[in-house]
């Protein structure tokens, strides 16, 4: 069964949850095609180290935003998402929750290429597949009859 919450653009209860490919659990409105992430999930879904790359700097600059937060309904803020990049986010003081727009997803996407090295990103994935249990091929074939 999915969940539903209220969409903090349309005001309506058309947030519902869906598993990406990447097997981060988000929250898509079907009405503006807007995308809710939990705490932990921005850099899960892009691959980052961290939701926002440098949060201190963002938030320094945050103004309020006029969307309330779907899952704790606080006034969340917005603020630019890197100095270098033209997208602006709302994201919740409390949960630490972020609000992406229809088509802000695939901004964020061409964002943290630009981020990180292929390198580092690799490395962390590899690093998480170890921590969750799954072992690196080469010691697989050293463990093989």
């Amino acid at each position: 069964m999915h969940r539903k919450f209220t969409c903090p653009a349309c005001k309506t209860d058309t947030l519902y949850d869906f598993n990406t490919s990447e097997g981060v659990l988000l929250d898509f409105c079907d009405t503006c095609q807007g995308v809710w992430f939990d705490r932990g999930e921005v850099a899960e879904y892009v691959d980052l180290a961290e939701d926002v790359p440098d949060l201190e700097k963002a938030l320094s600059a945050a103004t309020p935003s006029h969307l309330s937060c779907p899952k704790c309904k606080t006034d969340m803020q917005r603020f630019q998402y890197t100095p270098e990049a033209p997208l602006t986010v709302d994201r919740c003081p409390d949960c630490q929750g972020m609000w992406l727009d229809r088509g802000e997803l695939h901004a964020l996407d061409g964002i943290a290429d630009r981020l990180e090295s292929p390198k580092t990103r690799i490395f962390r994935a590899l690093k998480s597949l170890e921590d969750r249990g799954y072992k690196p091929i080469a010691v697989m074939r050293q463990e093989a009859p």
